[in-house]
């Protein structure tokens, strides 16, 4: 799952990679701005919302409160911080589903305290719902067959150790053999150093071999100037030198702009092509 954001959502990466593949494949943008790894996890499905105790669900419309504890540990997890923030795709958590019965999932925060609810989507007869019970996003239900695109660890800090166990529980729930995937390496923001971003993609370029793309070693070389079109200027050079990616592919210290995004795509177009997920037009 990834995001586009920093510029307008027609120039984002998923945007351009589906100009790209054309009209025999669907690109499907899951992110939310502003989320972290793990609430990418939790919408996918590699992290599942199980009900902490159980619940009547009413046979009216009337939101019923709902805590429930996270397969890694968490309970009523803040990390869904978004979750009413409008997505073009849903942002992959609503519609949700409670043992069979449709609805959305509500945040409410009130004096500093996270407050869920259930609300059916249509009237039925009252139902009684176990504990454990999963909360079961629309992702879960819908993406589950899709070549997925990773690339988290953006929003809060997040080990490659940590991170690479969050992206196996995301690939195992993938529901086909041979699952199809891309990892793409985090992208530096003014905090980076060397040291950790070497040290970060050896890790996840260990795991995940042919399946992982360097995003940060890309943006910063001369092939990426070449594939813009552009001269590197020395604000870029100083970029560069400073573990950024040089600030004419990017918004701030982190978002890309539209060359940026286009560069982003063409690569992960090119990856897909090389793996034999796609036909090469």
């Amino acid at each position: 799952m990834t995001w586009g954001t920093g510029v307008d959502s027609s120039k984002s990466y998923p945007a351009v990679l589906q100009d790209l593949l054309g009209d025999e494949y669907n690109v499907y943008n899951m992110g939310v701005g502003g989320e972290g790894s793990y609430s990418i996890g939790t919408r996918q499905g590699g992290i599942t919302m199980n009900l902490v105790e159980g619940i009547t669900i009413p046979a009216t419309q009337e939101a019923v409160p709902v805590s429930f504890i996270c397969s890694n540990g968490v309970k009523n997890a803040a990390w869904l911080s978004r979750i009413n923030r409008e997505n073009p795709d849903g942002g992959g958590i609503n519609p949700c589903y409670i043992d069979g019965i449709k609805g959305e999932l509500i945040r409410e925060d009130v004096d500093d305290e996270i407050h869920y609810y259930f609300k059916r989507e249509s009237a039925g007869e009252e139902h009684y719902v176990t504990k454990n019970t999963p909360i079961v996003t629309n992702a879960m239900k819908t993406r589950r067959e899709d070549i997925v695109i990773l690339f988290a660890g953006h929003n809060g800090s997040t080990s490659a150790s940590k991170l690479i166990t969050l992206y196996e529980d995301m690939i195992d729930y993938l529901d086909y053999e041979n699952p199809k995937y891309i990892v793409l390496g985090l992208s530096p923001d003014k905090e980076s150093t060397f040291e950790f971003h070497n040290a970060h993609e050896a890790e996840l370029s260990e795991k995940y071999g042919e399946h992982f793309v360097n995003v940060r070693e890309y943006m910063c070389s001369d092939q990426a100037f070449i594939d813009a079109g552009i001269e590197k200027t020395e604000d870029d050079k100083t970029d560069i030198a400073n573990c950024m990616v040089p600030r004419s592919f990017r918004t701030d210290n982190i978002h890309y702009n539209e060359i940026g995004y286009s560069l982003l795509a063409n690569k992960v177009y090119e990856k897909l092509c090389e793996l034999g997920y796609v036909e090469i037009n």
